[in-house]
């Protein structure tokens, strides 16, 4: 526990600002555009008033007297509405005659901060320079998101921590290195009763992990969702990556499907509502997103007298810096709309920024320091790869604070929390779940602790909030407070415990002589719940009271323990015994959907905590279970799944299933070419086999010379590619993750195939993708293998930090055909984080194979993911075999060299020394024509090719007499 830093009072006093006597202060940005500006030409800016009742000294004496949170919103409610009140009607009648005259344009009033946003002619903003009522004019300014580092984010990596049969909750690592994990299990806190929210690109409102608690759900939906786009009735999220829905995520998320729960959030069962306003641009002149935003969080019903609808918290995952157009390092004109916001109520956090690991990185407005805790920025640890102590994330922004006022001093941030390869909800259409970096990451673990301090301490303020976790700030870095971790990383338990006056409940619990681990414990009323660790112990925190104890654990009768009482600052113990019930032996046989046993098939009971069974080389599986009554599930080894609901266990049951085939499974149907899609995980499929050819990965390959966005290259093929019956030997490789054949097209919006912008081609990837000015595409020739290989590695999507690595390889038709007599060529993908939004296939402007668009998968794909390979032209379809020989007519010796062709396709045989043929097609009716220099050519029509079947077809050509010609 660290000791006080300063008095609160004194700290907070030296702050307290006086009326401006003088003119007008301009922002040096602002004047930089007057200047630049001719006097009628418009100027969207800021005016903000004088007023008069201060806001910070109200909010020093509201927490001296330690006001409770409704007294405070209300106080400081009828204090920003009397300073508008007051001053703004003189000033609103001055500009609706400025309207009248042209001088404004436009203007919107503000209350949460005494201002105007206008609209108006330069002359007009010149003449406010010299009044002594109007405190500050700058100019009008939007925010942007902080953009995630970049990292391995995708669907199917598991950023949780592993779960074991006794416990059907997954939690992520950085919820459980904050210790909200703790919170939630031992202390029963979890947000309830508590609100959040978040200022981002939106939310997914139809997220599992936190859809059922919207405010909305509960509440007029204006109260609950702002969004400033116009765009979405209800909560939706703006951003192609998903950057809200995993900051909300990470503060609330919970899914719960049977009894299995996914814990993607420190406070998973908080309501939440949101607004849009970051990262877009402002609806018009005469208005500013942010300041809008907050005006709408400190009263989102417009009703001083009630706080349900006010949220406990805000995070904030952005903000600006002088590397964006047009903002200085210290740009403070949120600073007072923030401070006043969280005067009323709300707790403020702020992520620092992604610009480390230089010095003085930190993004305003988290850069300012009007005390220890405002503003309160959080920097960025590696919970997920390190074990403790964390180390600080790379680009996690650094202090000190170049910016005043700085008090008690410059150092920032204040305190860290993980923010590295974090596990957290994204939107539905991306997947789900994914992972992101940065301190955008790191922000809302912080926001999720003052979530769960709230429910503990519903009228502590922020500053007795701030301070408790500053005070319990586990110390890392040089010793005390620093410019890389602040105070230290929090710790979720122990601060909760500094606002909340707790007893102990602790035990163990066993079945009379042994522990039982995995034993869940609830309390009543509360809920209150934990599970026994190891030795069958337990231990819970607990408001004073009295409670009833619900006791439970997979194969055991439940027990309940009444009235049992716990008292401030001591310890309860209640030990539990818990009774055995009967067990039974589930088990059977699977059947595969190919005949025979189902051999490595999955079989479950459903929403059980018990382990998956295997099925052996008998296809035979067995359950020791509690008798009673079991949903089961049986699937894999290339099949469909097959579920039996409401099976009895007695002693002894016997459960039997047959699974059905499972079109994912099979390839593709072969499209008019003849060419069809087999994958890894098919029948017959091919291997995965990833050959690194980047020059940047110590490759072999050579760069293509491609760097631009929407950009490519024609790159020569060292051999016959034949491709829906055309030769090439040279490829239009474009930047956007696709070949053509037939053209230079740079067309970034994929397309449903057939598409005339891909026209002959091949789609691996077809998206809108960005090398940024940098090499990201090479190509080699693998000449041992007759294979020509293209990778796209480590592209970017344009506007964003999420990358793929994906590769093609064409073969050599003269070593490498397929069945329909085209060159063979597979697509593998080594790293793939957005899987949704890309086309793959090939074409040749009419026929066409397409493995997925946008989702949405051909019936038979099983959908990209990473360590995919798709091969084209593998015999695993319909196709049969044509073969015979052809002899003399009247001699009937075989002819060599006769060269057999499938009419309306370019595939040929050509007979052997023994006048013998063979040829491998797509199922059909065709015309074959048997020719050869010497000989009368012989066309044979309607010959018929079947599925798996092999067609004898012999001819006879008769030989042309010889004529010698004499001169």
């Amino acid at each position: 526990m660290k000791v006080k830093r300063h008095s609160i009072l004194v700290l907070m006093s030296m702050l307290l600002l006086g009326f401006r006597v003088d003119g007008a202060e301009f922002s040096p940005t602002l004047e930089a555009q007057l200047s630049k500006t001719p006097p009628d030409s418009p100027i969207s800016a800021i005016v903000i008033f004088e007023s008069p009742i201060d806001i910070r000294a109200l909010d020093l004496q509201l927490h001296e007297r330690k006001a409770t949170l409704e007294e405070r919103h209300a106080e400081v409610m009828r204090a920003l509405k009397y300073n508008a009140e007051s001053v703004q009607p003189a000033f609103q009648k001055e500009f609706d005659a400025a309207l009248k005259s042209g001088a404004v344009f436009g203007y919107t009033p503000h209350w949460i901060e005494n201002l105007f946003v206008v609209s108006a002619t330069n002359h007009f903003i010149e003449s406010l320079r010299d009044r002594g009522d109007i405190k500050y004019v700058t100019e009008n300014f939007k925010a942007a998101l902080f953009d995630p580092t970049p990292n391995n984010w995708k669907t199917g990596i598991d950023g949780r921590r592993p779960r074991n049969s006794l416990d059907t909750e997954t939690t992520t690592p950085g919820q459980d290195a904050i210790r909200a994990t703790e919170v939630n299990r031992v202390l029963g806190i979890t947000g309830q009763g508590v609100l959040v929210a978040n200022l981002d690109s939106g939310v997914d409102g139809t997220h599992p992990a936190f859809a059922s608690r919207w405010r909305g759900n509960f509440a007029p939906a204006g109260e609950c969702w702002l969004d400033v786009l116009g765009a979405a009735p209800t909560p939706a999220d703006a951003s192609a990556t998903g950057h809200g829905t995993h900051v909300m995520g990470t503060m609330v998320g919970r899914a719960i499907s049977g009894s299995d729960t996914n814990t993607v959030g420190a406070a998973p069962n908080a309501r939440w509502i949101a607004c849009n306003a970051i990262g877009q641009a402002m609806t018009t002149e005469m208005d500013n997103d942010v300041i809008t935003a907050y005006e709408w969080f400190i009263d989102p019903d417009r009703d001083p007298s009630t706080i349900d609808d006010v949220p406990d918290v805000i995070q904030n995952s952005w903000g600006v810096y002088e590397d964006n157009p047009g903002y200085a390092a210290c740009f403070d004109y949120w600073n007072t709309v923030i401070l006043n916001c969280e005067a009323a109520g709300p707790v403020i956090i702020w992520s620092a920024g992604n610009e480390g690991p230089d010095a003085s990185t930190i993004r305003s407005p988290a850069v300012y320091s009007f005390n220890e805790y405002q503003i309160f920025s959080v920097g960025s640890v590696d919970a997920t790869n390190y074990s403790a102590p964390y180390p600080i994330g790379g680009n996690s922004s650094r202090g000190p604070s170049q910016c005043t006022p700085a008090l008690p001093d410059a150092i920032k941030p204040e305190i860290s929390a993980p923010g590295e390869s974090i596990y957290s909800s994204i939107p539905v259409s991306l997947g789900s779940y994914g992972l992101k970096s940065g301190t955008s990451m790191a922000g809302p673990h912080v926001a999720g602790v003052v979530a769960l301090m709230r429910e503990a301490c519903p009228d502590c303020d922020y500053v007795t909030i701030k301070d408790a976790i500053l005070n319990t700030a586990i110390d890392y870095g040089t010793a005390g407070n620093d410019n890389t971790y602040g105070y230290g990383f929090i710790d979720a338990y122990e601060a909760v415990l500094a606002v909340a006056d707790f007893g102990t409940l602790d035990g163990i619990v066993d079945d009379g002589i042994d522990p039982i681990i995995g034993a869940r414990i609830t309390l009543t009323p509360n809920n209150h719940t934990t599970l026994t660790y190891a030795g069958g112990e337990y231990a819970l925190s607990v408001p004073a009271g009295t409670y009833d104890i619900e006791c439970s654990a997979f194969g055991y009768y439940p027990e309940i323990i009444n009235s049992v009482s716990v008292f401030d600052g001591t310890t309860t113990t209640q030990n539990i015994s818990l009774s055995a019930q009967p067990t039974g032996v589930l088990s059977g046989t699977v059947y595969s959907c190919e005949g025979g046993f189902a051999v490595g098939a999955y079989v479950v009971l459903v929403d059980q905590p018990v382990p998956y069974a295997i099925t052996n080389e008998s296809g035979f599986y067995s359950f020791t279970v509690p008798q009673g009554t079991y949903d089961l599930v049986a699937y894999g080894a290339g099949c469909g799944e097959h579920a039996v609901d409401g099976v009895v266990l007695g002693s002894a049951t016997t459960q039997n299933f047959t699974l059905p085939e499972d079109v994912q499974y099979d390839c593709s149907n072969p499209d008019g070419g003849g060419y069809v899609a087999c994958e890894n995980g098919d029948a017959g499929g091919p291997t995965y086999a990833w050959l690194e050819i980047a020059p940047d990965a110590n490759g072999p390959g050579t760069f293509t010379g491609i760097t631009g966005d929407d950009a490519g290259a024609t790159i020569t093929i060292p051999f016959n590619f034949r491709f829906y019956d055309v030769n090439y030997t040279s490829v239009w490789v474009c930047s956007n993750g696709f070949l053509s054949f037939n053209g230079t097209a740079t067309t970034y919006t994929n397309e449903a195939l057939p598409s005339p912008n891909l026209g002959i081609g091949i789609a691996p990837f077809w998206d809108d993708l960005n090398p940024e000015g940098e090499e990201h595409i090479s190509y080699y020739h693998r000449a041992s293998q007759n294979a020509f290989i293209i990778e796209w590695r480590q592209i970017k999507h344009w506007n964003s930090t999420e990358i793929e690595t994906f590769q093609i390889w064409l073969y050599d038709v003269a070593t490498n055909p397929g069945p329909n007599g085209d060159s063979q060529f597979k697509i593998q993908y080594k790293d793939l984080t957005i899987m949704n939004s890309a086309t793959v296939g090939i074409s040749d402007g009419t026929d066409y194979t397409q493995y997925t668009f946008d989702g949405d998968n051909d019936p038979t794909s099983q959908g990209l993911q990473d360590q995919r390979v798709i091969l084209f032209g593998s015999a695993a379809a319909a196709f049969g075999t044509l073969e015979g020989t052809v002899t003399e007519a009247g001699t009937e010796e075989t002819i060599e060299g006769v060269k057999v062709t499938r009419m309306g396709s370019q595939q040929t045989a050509t007979t052997n020394e023994s006048g013998f043929y063979t040829m491998t097609s797509i199922v059909g009716t065709y015309n074959i024509r048997f020719t050869k220099h010497g000989y009368t050519s012989e066309l044979l029509t309607g010959v018929e090719i079947e599925d798996q079947m092999t067609t004898v077809l012999n001819a006879e050509l008769t030989a042309v007499p010889t004529f010698t010609v004499y001169s």
